[in-house]
């Protein structure tokens, strides 16, 4: 069982720069854990039946009890795809002499 240390979100995949959030929740709050991330950074919870949430496993944002050491590695999502922004050349006005 996950127990949140503080206000943490819980993020749609394991990185907070890279996945949004799927929900915040307060300090105290519990989730079954059901498996972590590829990396074995992040603890993956069932927010919901359906519904999995990852959460950093560093002791600042979540605190474990029960037999949490043989938890499965499970496949992580695939990152979102990145938005690059387009550029367009400035047109630069001509002198007029």
């Amino acid at each position: 069982m996950l127990k949140a240390a503080i206000n943490v979100f819980i993020r749609k995949g394991p990185s907070a720069s890279l996945y949004s959030d799927i929900t915040g929740v307060a300090s105290g709050t519990q989730f079954p854990i059901i498996g972590q991330s590829e990396d074995g950074q992040f603890w993956v919870v069932a927010v919901e039946p359906g519904l999995n949430g990852y959460v950093p496993k560093a002791d600042k944002y979540s605190h474990t009890s029960g037999a949490c050491e043989n938890q499965p590695t499970l496949q992580d999502p695939p990152a979102p795809p990145t938005v690059t922004p387009t550029v367009k050349p400035r047109e630069i006005p001509q002198c007029s002499d």
